[in-house]
């Protein structure tokens, strides 16, 4: 039996393993210092393998770190993003009517 695994699961696995490295175990995996260190670590991961989308990941989690450094909370960034995304999805619907 054999088991598959997307490479970009361990591509994400594999930089959050590194992330809490730089912050220690007992750190906070919602920290600003979190979030830049699985930043870094998924980019260095996938350096020459920048597929379509893959840019657009790295955009959001420069957008996720940008909106934290100004104050505001993951809360309202995923809201922010949550709204986003359904007028993207309400523009793409009325297109197919």
């Amino acid at each position: 039996m054999g088991w598959y695994c997307h490479p970009d699961t361990m591509c994400i696995a594999d930089a959050q393993n590194a992330a809490m490295g730089v912050i220690g175990k007992d750190g906070d995996p919602d920290s600003i210092e979190y979030k830049k260190a699985y930043r870094v670590a998924y980019a260095k991961q996938n350096e020459n393998n920048f597929q379509q989308g893959l840019g657009d990941y790295i955009g959001e989690l420069d957008e996720g770190i940008t909106w934290l450094e100004q104050g505001k909370s993951q809360d309202e960034f995923n809201k922010y993003k949550e709204d986003q995304y359904r007028k993207a999805f309400e523009k793409r619907l009325g297109k197919r009517k």
